[in-house]
């Protein structure tokens, strides 16, 4: 996996322009190479056209966390969780593609954040 993971971040940089879906992809992949703050950029580009949208929420969160900032991971799950039942009930096809991935991510903030 390791071999493969530069050329996997390299394909989706070279991609053009992603949806959230895979800049969420994108996000995944650097956290999975050890970078957690390339992840965390690549998460708020989905977060700077929209906010609320849990798939960067949660991989923000996460990137903040491997990186040990934990206060900026507060925030993140804070956020995600303040929008999880809003943006769940959206029909967007990432949701519905990563509903299992989106409750195990709630789970996280919840313990987290000591709920």
């Amino acid at each position: 996996v390791r071999f493969f993971l530069p050329m996997a971040i390299a394909a989706y940089e070279r991609a053009g322009e992603l949806d959230a879906d895979g800049l969420f992809h994108q996000s995944l992949l650097e956290a999975a190479a050890g970078d957690p703050d390339a992840a965390r950029k690549t998460a708020e580009r989905i977060l700077a056209t929209s906010p609320r949208h849990l798939l960067g929420l949660a991989a923000a969160a996460e990137a903040a966390r491997a990186a040990g900032d934990e206060r900026a991971a507060r925030r993140y799950y804070e956020r995600f969780l303040a929008a999880y039942d809003e943006e769940r009930a959206r029909p967007l096809p990432e949701y519905r593609d990563h509903a299992p991935l989106l409750a195990a991510a709630r789970d996280d903030a919840r313990r987290f954040l000591g709920r």
